[in-house]
């Protein structure tokens, strides 16, 4: 009765009827598996239970962090803590900024060997996958400047991390179900030097800092507390069995050019490997932004804004924004609640004008919905360009929007993130990348 009762229903009106959607009945009345989900799998979830201390605490060294085959491992975190002269500064993304390189190894195939994004990328990569400009600001902000302008202070920063299984929110990456490796996970972060992200106060010249006091690795895990569910028993009952999670591989290029404020430069991106492009991010950092080892300089690491982009392949245009509103607008159409920029700030010591500072990710999708992909886990089908040049056109303004000189005649250092379609597999305890 009920089928005919729709189908009368149907054959009354037209927009009903060529509706390419599922056909559901009262949805918002009655739960049904249309409007409905019940997770029947029991799980124990636990944050920090998984903490990493840092085997060096030095800047310019590197950290590593072994990661135990044990429970699926979600969202991973990092806290640091710096010790503060008198009159030392840093901008509110100081512990993002500090990163120079990121690397993961997964046991089992040297396609997941020391697979490894620069710190530019890493950071990136983060901004543009934040569900939402209010959470970014939550987040960063939360760090906040390190003023030590009035007394000596103790620094802390807690970041999140991107990698192919951590992501700044839970919808961007599935947890990895680390019981079906053989060995561990390894985590090495390269750090910068301290100059080039701390500095002193104008006019002084303090002993800044060289070495965290505190510096730990903390993760979300879940553990199924039915272990007839756990596909690691299933793969060990049954070695053909392959445990596939998709993923995202992300790449850095990295190109120094020398700009002229206000005019075009064209880029060439060179050997693209093969693979699904998804998305290319990219920001830029001038010389004289990087700080100096006197640390007397107010250097204030932050990235200009874009006032023209354009991508071709092959003579055809992927992307075009001919003005910085345009390339604004385009980011903010390809992301709900903002956009891919975001506010660093530094104390009011640092500089006699206003002290935010518009630092800019510009995103150039290359899929319908880059917001799915980059926090839904949303793979969209789209062309490999392996083995093709780039060309990327890009201006930098003479002024950014808060109305701050941009060097000009200066070498810029570009950062291009190159995001692919991936999957981590799992096959008798050899993990390998397949793009």
């Amino acid at each position: 009765m009920l089928e005919q009762e729709i189908g009368t229903i149907l054959s009354a009106n037209p927009v009903q009827l060529s509706h390419p959607g599922r056909s559901i009945v009262a949805s918002g009345l009655y739960a049904q598996p249309a409007n409905s989900k019940l997770n029947v799998v029991p799980e124990l979830n636990t944050i920090g239970r998984l903490k990493i201390s840092s085997n060096s605490l030095n800047f310019g060294s590197s950290s590593q962090f072994q990661i135990p085959p044990q429970s699926f491992n979600g969202q991973m975190f990092l806290h640091g803590e710096v010790a503060c002269d008198r009159y030392v500064q840093a901008t509110s993304t100081w512990l993002l900024d500090m990163i120079e390189r990121i690397e993961y190894q997964i046991s089992g195939n040297s396609s997941i060997n020391n697979v490894s994004l620069d710190g530019e990328s890493h950071r990136d990569l983060i901004m543009a996958s934040v569900e939402g400009e209010e959470k970014r600001l939550k987040m960063f902000r939360g760090t906040d400047v390190v003023d030590a302008n009035a007394a000596a202070v103790t620094a802390s920063a807690t970041i999140p991390l991107y990698l192919p299984w951590s992501a700044p929110d839970r919808e961007g990456a599935f947890p990895f179900d680390t019981s079906t490796l053989s060995s561990n996970i390894i985590v090495t972060i390269r750090w910068r030097p301290g100059y080039r992200v701390f500095f002193g106060t104008s006019g002084q010249s303090p002993t800044l800092p060289t070495a965290f006091s505190a510096l730990h690795l903390k993760s979300f895990q879940t553990d199924l507390l039915n272990g007839a569910f756990a596909v690691s028993r299933a793969m060990s009952m049954d070695p053909s069995l392959t445990y596939s999670m998709p993923t995202y591989l992300c790449q850095s290029y990295k190109v120094d050019q020398s700009i002229t404020t206000g005019s075009n430069t064209t880029i060439s991106l060179t050997s693209l490997p093969q693979g699904q492009l998804v998305a290319v991010l990219c920001s830029a950092v001038p010389t004289s932004y990087k700080g100096v080892s006197a640390g007397n300089v107010a250097a204030f690491w932050y990235s200009p804004v874009f006032s023209y982009s354009e991508l071709l392949h092959n003579g055809q245009q992927l992307y075009l924004g001919e003005s910085l509103d345009e390339i604004r607008c385009i980011n903010a159409l390809c992301k709900k609640g903002g956009s891919y920029d975001y506010e660093s700030r530094a104390s009011p010591y640092a500089y006699a004008t206003p002290t935010d500072r518009t630092s800019f990710v510009m995103a150039m999708p290359l899929v319908y919905n880059l917001e799915t992909a980059l926090e839904e886990k949303h793979h969209q089908a789209v062309p490999s360009y392996g083995g093709s040049v780039l060309q990327h056109t890009v201006q930098i303004p003479a002024t950014g929007p808060n109305g701050e000189t941009y060097p000009t005649g200066e070498v810029y250092t570009f950062t291009y993130t190159f995001i692919f379609n991936s999957i981590v597999e799992n096959s008798n305890r050899v993990t390998s990348m397949v793009i």
